[in-house]
């Protein structure tokens, strides 16, 4: 497991959370191998299957296969036990997943997942958001989920109003923002900027929180 910020036994030096982002893993799962239950409360959950399958239940009865590309939207609220499992058997299972503090306690429980469609290329396309805009995952705070696809050469740009942050995390590929060149894995805290650029050297995904 690659950890951002503090998780379970791991400790960032630099970031316990970052704004409303409490933390930002990505994990692999083996084949055949399940995840014991969980219970998490009052968190805003995002799960992101890179490659693979990934199979969720919880103990409302909810039960999902989810294949590469698909997401998923948890808001456990005040509370939801749920397991994960690699049904495959040969096949390693990556996936990035997401907590996000909500604007209040013990919101009811609920859950989702979406296709997103295949992303063209050098659009940003908005995963969740509070306002639910383009019929995105309705996450219950002031925080805005992105994702973008570039080709090599490829460039982009981002802007954020006043008093906003951004936390950048590369999911494959090789992009330079601003003058920070980042690879899989890599992350950036953006603080006190109007806007970002991006550059991929090659074809290149990135995932971007916009957070108050």
């Amino acid at each position: 497991m690659m950890c951002t910020f503090a998780y379970e036994g791991y400790r960032d030096r630099l970031f316990k959370s970052f704004r409303s982002l409490k933390a930002l893993n990505e994990c692999v799962l083996t084949p055949n191998t399940t995840l014991p239950e969980a219970t998490r409360q009052n968190l805003e959950i995002l799960i992101y299957v890179m490659s693979g399958t990934l199979e969720y239940k919880d103990h409302f009865g909810a039960y999902s296969t989810l294949p590469a590309g698909m997401w998923l939207y948890v808001g456990s609220g005040s509370g939801t036990t749920h397991s994960l499992r690699n049904p495959s058997p040969g096949m390693p299972c990556q996936y990035l997943k997401a907590w996000i503090k909500p604007l209040k306690r013990d919101y009811e429980p609920t859950y989702q997942q979406k296709w997103f469609g295949t992303p063209r290329l050098g659009r940003w396309i908005t995963i969740s958001a509070l306002d639910a805009r383009d019929d995105c995952f309705p996450v219950r705070q002031d925080a805005s989920v992105h994702l973008v696809l570039l080709d090599g050469d490829q460039k982009l740009g981002y802007s954020f109003t006043r008093n906003r942050f951004g936390w950048l995390h590369i999911t494959r590929g090789s992009i330079t923002v601003n003058s920070e060149k980042l690879g899989p894995g890599d992350a950036l805290a953006i603080e006190d900027q109007s806007s970002i650029n991006l550059y991929a050297h090659e074809p290149s995904e990135a995932i971007l929180f916009d957070l108050s």
